[in-house]
């Protein structure tokens, strides 16, 4: 993973919001996410529904296994950084 040298806020949304950018592909590729007030940076973003479970958003790194998938409830805030490696 190559070192963030520096990162600003661009805005917040929910997750259902940015998963719908991703859907029409309109997320640069200079952007990562976080959790709200979160530190781990993420760069993929999507929606599945599951059978069990309300949280049908994830948030992971890119190409990590589905385990590795974050999941989250679709009203759940997400800051987005610009960031530049």
């Amino acid at each position: 993973m190559k070192e963030i040298l520096w990162k600003y806020l661009v805005c917040s949304m929910t997750a259902t919001d940015l998963a719908d950018l991703q859907d029409n592909g309109s997320i640069p590729d200079d952007w990562k996410f976080t959790v709200k007030n979160g530190s781990t940076l993420y760069d993929e973003v999507g929606s599945a529904w599951r059978e069990r479970s309300d949280n049908t958003v994830y948030i992971c790194h890119k190409d990590a296994p589905y385990s590795k998938h974050r999941w989250l409830s679709p009203d759940s805030m997400i800051d987005i950084y610009k960031v530049q490696a």
